[in-house]
């Protein structure tokens, strides 16, 4: 093969690679992040992660009573990207959080609510009002706890029983009762 042919060979193979890993997930890619909905069909999803269009992302909601429940669907097609200001941070990492904001149903939250989000190859998911536990397609599971600090909300991601990821999101005022340890 000559060196042009190469060339291409090798511009063809890592196009196709770039192509395949950036439109799927592995085996046990589960990402969460937070969810706030401002009561008028306005969602807000803060994650660590690029959401792919192909992606389910499972939202936590209100009930009647304004408690979480699990879990709505929503497709990673329907998120823009935000570039609005919002206090938002990954302290895990050094890395800044990805905002997307997304129309939803009204009957989603007719309240402000903050919740749970979660995408990724799912199995199963299960939440109560704090957490969120789902089941990867590979029999891994993931968790995600949601605790009030003074002023906003944390998220603490845990893959096998390690912290992966901790998001927060400042609700912009103090709050009276923080259930963070």
């Amino acid at each position: 093969m000559n060196r042009i042919g190469l060339t291409m060979a090798i511009k063809s193979s890592l196009l196709a690679l770039l192509l395949g890993c950036s439109t799927s997930f592995g085996a046990s890619d589960i990402s969460f992040g937070l969810v706030s909905m401002d009561g008028d069909g306005n969602a807000l999803l803060v994650t660590s992660r690029p959401v792919p269009a192909t992606a389910t992302i499972h939202l936590q909601f209100a009930d009647a009573q304004s408690q979480a429940q699990c879990c709505k669907r929503l497709r990673g097609s329907d998120l823009q990207v935000s570039t609005e200001q919002v206090v938002a941070v990954n302290k895990q990492s050094d890395a800044k959080p990805l905002l997307y904001r997304a129309k939803v149903p009204g009957d989603w939250a007719e309240l402000p609510f903050v919740g749970a989000a979660v995408f990724g190859d799912i199995s199963a998911v299960k939440g109560g009002p704090t957490h969120l536990l789902v089941t990867g397609r590979d029999g891994i599971d993931s968790r995600a706890d949601l605790c009030l600090s003074r002023e906003g909300v944390h998220l603490i991601e845990k893959k096998s029983g390690k912290v992966a990821a901790h998001l927060y999101l400042s609700l912009g005022y103090d709050l009276e009762a923080p259930t963070c340890r």
